[in-house]
């Protein structure tokens, strides 16, 4: 089992999959209805706002942030905040993962959760360009250039200042035993497709992909939020959107192909 199976087989085990999912579904649907164009809102709108929403949703369904518990008793007696906020259809479709399955795991400041030694950040990307993200900030730098199996540390050339914010990451990455992954989420505003992604960010040289392996985690049956069947499909080599939007439409079932992208450090690397 390499590592993309067996970070998708923890998650979805636990049910953290399909507690990501949910948060997507939940976030993108009310940032989808709130959407006006007409107003001013543009691209830099919808991620931000997505973004926001997202790490709420992710803070519901997993009982972090202001919405942590200790125990299942007590989340069973604070539903009415988890509810407030959104729909009665979007709090009865939440997943019911017990509280402490995936605890708070920011890193220098930046949102994070962790389910075992898997750790996670949020990144929002416009459609398409997920392929080629480019990780502008010393945290998220510093997370794609940890050690795949196999490979050396990468050397990241950059300014004193940088330097200076990317020892202060390298502390916070090294004081404990996770592996830091990234989910990528993002939307194409003329036909509402949305696309969610989960993978082991590096640095991106010349035109290489800045991933050693990223699965689709759109789910594929309809919304219920237990997908994906196929384990997750790797990221499509064409930048023209192929799934249908879940968001503001009924959702249609759409089976995920079995690609993946996982890439050999050494000739990514050369």
């Amino acid at each position: 089992m390499d590592e993309q199976e067996e970070v998708l087989a923890d998650l979805e085990a636990a049910g953290v999959l399909a507690g990501l999912q949910w948060a997507r579904r939940s976030a993108y649907q009310r940032t989808w209805r709130d959407y006006e164009p007409e107003t001013g809102h543009d691209q830099t709108t919808v991620g931000t706002v997505a973004h926001k929403l997202l790490c709420d949703r992710l803070d519901r369904v997993f009982s972090c942030g202001k919405y942590f518990v200790e125990s299942p008793e007590q989340a069973d007696a604070g539903l009415d905040i988890v509810a407030a906020g959104i729909s009665d259809a979007e709090f009865r479709s939440r997943p019911k993962i017990p509280p402490g399955t995936v605890v708070q795991a920011d890193l220098n400041g930046s949102p994070g959760w962790r389910l075992g030694r898997w750790r996670w950040l949020l990144a929002s990307t416009k459609a398409g360009e997920v392929k080629y993200m480019r990780w502008k900030s010393p945290t998220k730098r510093k997370a794609a250039s940890q050690p795949y199996p196999g490979q050396l540390p990468l050397e990241i050339p950059s300014g004193l200042e940088e330097i200076f914010q990317i020892m202060m990451t390298v502390d916070a990455i090294n004081s404990d035993d996770s592996t830091t992954l990234v989910v990528a989420h993002g939307i194409d505003l003329d036909f509402g497709m949305p696309e969610f992604y989960l993978g082991r960010p590096k640095i991106r040289q010349r035109r290489r992909t800045a991933w050693h392996w990223c699965a689709d985690i759109l789910e594929d049956d309809g919304g219920s939020g237990q997908g994906p069947r196929n384990g997750g499909r790797g990221i499509p080599d064409s930048r023209t959107p192929d799934r249908i939007a879940d968001i503001g439409v009924p959702d249609v079932p759409v089976r995920l192909r079995n690609k993946n992208i996982q890439e050999n450090s050494a000739q990514n690397e050369g």
